[in-house]
C-alpha cells in the first residue's frame, strides 16, 4: 500500500478521480485489504472515490461498504450468492451519487439518477424477477439458516484445507500456492502454480476428460502456468475433500511431480 499512498500524496492537483480495488482477485487467488486502501486515501486527504469490485467476495468474504468508506461497489450473482450468471448490482455512497450527477460519461443501465426518479427506484429495463426470487432464497440461506459469520468462517475453513493440501503437494518440486503472502490469501479461490515445464492446461484436460473434474485455468500471462480451485458458495467438507482427492489422482495420472498425501493434510486442517 506504500506505493498507493505515495501516488496519492504526489497527486496534489487531484487528477486521480477514483481508486479501483478488486476485493478478491480470482485469477491469482489473492484478497486485497480494502481498509488499507481507505487508510491511504484518508492519510493523504485525497478526495478520490474508492470503488470496489466484490464479484467474487460478496457472500464469501466479509465486506463492509459503509464501515470501510467504499463509495461504489459492484456485485454479481454467480459466485458467493450461488445464482446463475446474469444479475449485477451496485452500492453507491452519497459522495458517489454527487459525482455521478456531474458526470458527462454516457450511461444507461447504471444511470443512478434516472433510477432514483422511477416510482420504485427500479431497473431502467425489464426487471429480472426470477433472479430476485433466487436472490431472496440465497439471502435467507445465508442470513437466517447459516448466519453470515458462519458463512465467512466456513469459507475460511475450506480455503485453509485447500491451501494445506497444496502446500503438502509442493514437496518433490510439486505445485505450490501462487500467492506467497498469507495475509493476502483468498478464501474464495486458490491459484496453484505448476512446476516448471508442466503445462497446467494439459493437466486440467486430464482432470476433466478422465475424471470429469473441472478446474479453473490461468488467465492472461498465467495461462498454462496455474490452475485454480474455487471454494465459495454452496460448498462443504465432503465436496472439497472429493475435489482435492481427484486433483491428486489427476496429478498422479498426468505425471505431475508432487508429494502424495495432500488430502490427508486437508483432513488434518479440517479436523
Amino acid at each position: 500500500m506504500a506505493a498507493v499512498k505515495a501516488a496519492l500524496a504526489a497527486d496534489t492537483g487531484h487528477v486521480i478521480k477514483a481508486v479501483g480495488v478488486v476485493h478478491n482477485e480470482t485469477s491469482t487467488g489473492m484478497m486485497i485489504p480494502i481498509p488499507e486502501v481507505r487508510a491511504a486515501l484518508d492519510a493523504t486527504g485525497h478526495p478520490a472515490l474508492l470503488l470496489a469490485d466484490t464479484i467474487s467476495s460478496l457472500g464469501s468474504l466479509d465486506f463492509r461498504m459503509d464501515e470501510w468508506g467504499v463509495d461504489a461497489a459492484v456485485g454479481g450473482s454467480q459466485k458467493g450468492l450461488m445464482l446463475p450468471t446474469g444479475l449485477s448490482f451496485t452500492g453507491v455512497s452519497q459522495k458517489a451519487l454527487k459525482a455521478h450527477e456531474a458526470s458527462t460519461l454516457p450511461k444507461h443501465y447504471f444511470n443512478w439518477s434516472a433510477m432514483m426518479k422511477r416510482p420504485l427506484k427500479s431497473f431502467l429495463g425489464t426487471v429480472p424477477t426470477s433472479f430476485f426470487f433466487g436472490l431472496q432464497e440465497s439471502l435467507r440461506l445465508m442470513e437466517q439458516e447459516e448466519g453470515l459469520e458462519n458463512v465467512f468462517a466456513r469459507h475460511t475453513r475450506l480455503a485453509q484445507a485447500v491451501r494445506a493440501a497444496v502446500q503438502h503437494w509442493s514437496g518433490n518440486d510439486g505445485p505450490q500456492l501462487f500467492c506467497t503472502t498469507p495475509s493476502r490469501y483468498s478464501d474464495s479461490v486458490t491459484a496453484v502454480l505448476m512446476p516448471d515445464g508442466v503445462d497446467g492446461d494439459v493437466f486440467r484436460r486430464v482432470a476433466m476428460q478422465r475424471f470429469n473434474l473441472s478446474l479453473g485455468g490461468g488467465l492472461g500471462p498465467l495461462a498454462g502456468k496455474v490452475f485454480r480451485i474455487g471454494h465459495l458458495g454452496d460448498l462443504n467438507e465432503p465436496m472439497i475433500l472429493g475435489t482435492l482427492a481427484t486433483v491428486e489422482l489427476a496429478m498422479k495420472v498426468a505425471g505431475v511431480p508432487h508429494t502424495p498425501g495432500g488430502v490427508d493434510a486437508a483432513i488434518a486442517a479440517l479436523a
